[in-house]
């Protein structure tokens, strides 16, 4: 994709990486290939850590389960193996008991995961 002209504010750019965004393919083209990132790296870097781990085009929901010994390291080099790939970073928050994650709020309570409805303020 080296050759893509677009204008904006009555102003034309040719792009120089990437997909053009807005395009039916850009959405596409990020999901299969940092899948396949995901199915060859992370999780089979980090799979028993990885109870649970979705990917929802640029949203990521996981269950981490620290491991035994050297539990802030293990985290961070997650962390960082998920923005081994392409130019974007994950922003990622600490492991904790609740989250908004979409229209959810989910939490840990009594060993049960429980939701309600979440909206943005």
């Amino acid at each position: 994709m080296k050759n893509n002209i677009f204008n904006f504010a009555s102003t034309f750019w040719q792009q120089l990486s990437g997909t053009t965004m807005g395009t039916p393919v850009a959405c596409n083209c990020a999901t299969v290939t940092y899948g396949h990132f995901e199915n060859t790296v992370v999780i089979p870097r980090f799979k028993s850590n990885l109870y649970y781990y979705k990917n929802y085009i640029d949203d990521i929901f996981g269950i981490w389960i620290p491991p035994p010994t050297n539990q802030l390291t293990t985290w961070t080099n997650f962390k960082n193996t998920l923005n081994q790939w392409g130019l974007l970073e994950w922003l990622t928050e600490e492991p904790s008991k609740q989250t908004n994650f979409l229209d959810l709020t989910i939490h840990l309570q009594q060993n049960k995961i429980k939701t309600s409805t979440y909206q943005k303020g």
